[in-house]
């Protein structure tokens, strides 16, 4: 026995924006390495209503690149980046 069915959603269409458009899209930029792990360190202070942390990653490089792209949200902020202990 075989069952089929298709559905949809009777909402709004959300608006995506550039910023949007540039995280969703797979550039060289994203495509030029494999990720083969994540360290995710946070600090949560609830009264300032503040986040803080590091995110450290280990990749393989897929092919040569020149160039990386993060793909973070407006309002996160990167204050450094260090690749094989040197700042970029």
């Amino acid at each position: 026995m075989s069952l089929s069915a298709n559905a949809q959603l009777l909402v709004e269409k959300e608006k995506y924006g550039r910023a949007d458009s540039l995280r969703g899209y797979l550039s060289p930029m994203r495509t030029c390495y494999d990720i083969n792990y994540y360290h995710l360190d946070l600090k949560i202070d609830i009264d300032k209503k503040a986040i803080s942390g590091s995110n450290e990653f280990k990749f393989t490089a897929t092919r040569d690149f020149t160039k990386l792209q993060f793909d973070l949200f407006a309002n996160l902020k990167v204050e450094k980046v260090i690749y094989q202990g040197k700042s970029l």
